[in-house]
């Protein structure tokens, strides 16, 4: 029996949605700049919210994620073994407390294997 879970938190997330008709709508070239911009303003965000806290809220300021990165976090989480003090991976530590898993560690652990390629 799991004695702990993650709960995957990502903010927008970024790949290709299909339409009931079949038609493919590619939000990555439009998504992913905005990602990397925002995942590089991450201290310029923080210091913002911690000088006018009641203006700036860092969630409206988190990077969105590709599906390819919560898709892998997602597998981690569910093929962990949480009894094998071996484990590695964000989260590894076995743990009654719910390991929450957000924008900025879905880029940082699992956005370099699933930055955006280039497809048509």
């Amino acid at each position: 029996m799991p004695r702990s879970c993650w709960l995957i938190k990502p903010s927008a997330i970024y790949g290709t949605r299909y339409l009931q008709s079949g038609t493919a709508i590619p939000l990555t070239p439009v998504l992913a700049p905005i990602s990397w911009i925002l995942s590089r303003g991450r201290s310029v965000v923080a210091a913002a919210s911690s000088v006018a806290p009641a203006v700036v809220d860092p969630g409206l300021f988190a990077p969105p994620v590709p599906v390819d990165a919560v898709a892998a976090a997602c597998a981690e989480g569910a093929l962990v073994d949480l009894s094998d003090d071996t484990a590695t991976g964000p989260g590894a530590s076995v743990s009654s407390t719910p390991r929450t898993v957000g924008p900025y560690e879905l880029l940082d652990h699992w956005g370099a294997a699933a930055s955006p390629r280039a497809s048509s």
